[in-house]
């Protein structure tokens, strides 16, 4: 499945954690513009989605120049016993953003 978000920015993660547990990732920050209809009376403004994803594959993949940036969004959603889970394969720059209406 495929939509159109506006990717805001990624951030890359670097640390070891109290455990001593490396860890290592991409956090990317994105907007849908369809939004979820029902927490409309519940939220004023823009409030941005972010996908946590490991490693820095995600980071390497944006390119500063066309951030923040229209995006597709390639994703599945999976079912499992623990309801569903949104998995996102990818992200295909689409054009510069625009002022969100």
């Amino acid at each position: 499945m495929k939509k159109e978000v506006l990717v805001l920015g990624v951030k890359k993660y670097d640390f070891i954690t109290e455990d001593g547990e490396k860890v290592q990732g991409t956090r990317v920050y994105f907007y849908d513009e369809e939004g979820d209809e029902s927490s409309k009376e519940k939220v004023k403004g823009y409030i941005p989605t972010k996908r946590w994803f490991p490693g820095f594959e995600k980071f390497e993949q944006f390119q500063s120049n066309n951030l923040p940036g229209k995006y597709e969004m390639e994703y599945d959603i999976r079912i499992s016993e623990k309801g569903l889970n949104l998995v996102i394969k990818g992200f295909t720059y689409v054009g510069s953003a625009e002022p969100i209406a």
